[in-house]
């Protein structure tokens, strides 16, 4: 006796699966109509940007000090951003001009030597680009009040002969901000630290390189 395997059609098969394929397809087209509905017949508004915020905050931070600490990453990123060394620009345009670049960028301004006119960054940041003019001038004053400069910043204005520099009321300016500025003991005459918090009296004792 011989046993015969019957085997499917294979026509038969790919019948079948076109027809769970489509049997799917129609499902899915029809929760979708659903949902179009009701959202359309739904009177209710779409969250607003602020709402979706904070509830994308609720789930990702379980509380205050996990959000406290990932704010104070993003502080900390920007901080280096904004300070990093404009070799780039340097490259392209010369020491004076990245310098220059780089003062504005961070919202202060400055004097180009042999030059009356101040260039400055507005309140939101916008400024004249008529700066690039001068190439090859080095700036000699620069005023970078209540700005996000820190010592690593000092290495974008290394190359000036800067006469004077004012970095009043800057959060970041530290003990390590006074120690750079022997960088300009040659040719800085006029210096305010004024309100900066983080400054200390050991720290004051790295001005005596000045002179």
């Amino acid at each position: 006796f011989y046993q015969h395997s019957v085997c499917p059609c294979p026509l038969f098969i790919k019948s079948s699966v076109s027809f769970q394929s489509l049997h799917r397809c129609c499902q899915r087209a029809a929760v979708l109509l659903v949902a179009r509905r009701h959202w359309g017949s739904s009177s209710a508004s779409p969250p607003s940007l602020v709402s979706r915020s904070l509830d994308f905050l609720a789930r990702r931070f379980y509380d205050v000090e996990a959000l406290l600490n990932w704010k104070s990453r993003i502080g900390k990123d920007q901080l280096r951003k904004k300070n990093f060394y404009y070799g780039y620009t340097h490259k392209l345009y010369g020491p004076d001009i990245a310098s220059a670049y780089y003062i504005l960028n961070l919202g202060g301004g400055f004097r180009f030597v042999g030059q009356s006119e101040w260039f400055r960054a507005d309140s939101r940041g916008k400024f004249n680009w008529d700066f690039l003019n001068y190439k090859d001038t080095p700036v000699e004053e620069v005023d970078m009040s209540h700005t996000i400069i820190n010592y690593v910043g000092l290495s974008n204005l290394e190359r000036q002969p800067l006469r004077t520099l004012k970095v009043q009321g800057c959060p970041e300016v530290d003990d390590w901000f006074l120690a750079g500025l022997h960088k300009f003991q040659d040719s800085l005459e006029e210096l305010d630290i004024s309100h900066c918090p983080r400054i200390t009296v050991g720290g004051l004792a790295a001005l005596r390189n000045l002179r």
